[in-house]
């Protein structure tokens, strides 16, 4: 199936946002696509894409990290555990904050 021309306007305006250097918001009620533009923008691009759900439940340890136990040599130590953020960010992936009006 080819896209529709509202969905490769779309895609074009995303892209031409993004050479702004500025962060992207895109508004719009549900079910119109704008995940989708945002997937098929950073396939377009070659990099890697990561949605993260936001919700009422999300924490700060969600997206950057924390520290976690885990056993080593018999021992339980704590050891730092990237977030979803702070990995997709190291990645250099294209970071989709799906439903942020619903953060905390």
């Amino acid at each position: 199936d080819l896209p529709q021309l509202t969905a490769v306007s779309n895609i074009a305006r995303v892209l031409l946002a993004r050479d702004t250097g500025h962060v992207l918001c895109l508004v719009g009620p549900p079910g119109v696509g704008k995940s989708a533009v945002v997937e098929v923008c950073a396939k377009l691009l070659g990099k890697p894409f990561t949605r993260i759900s936001c919700s009422s439940s999300l924490s700060l340890e969600d997206l950057f990290g924390s520290f976690t136990p885990q056993q080593q040599d018999g021992r339980v130590v704590f050891c730092f555990r990237d977030g979803q953020m702070a990995e997709a960010i190291k990645n250099q992936q294209v970071i989709l904050l799906d439903e942020i009006n619903l953060a905390p």
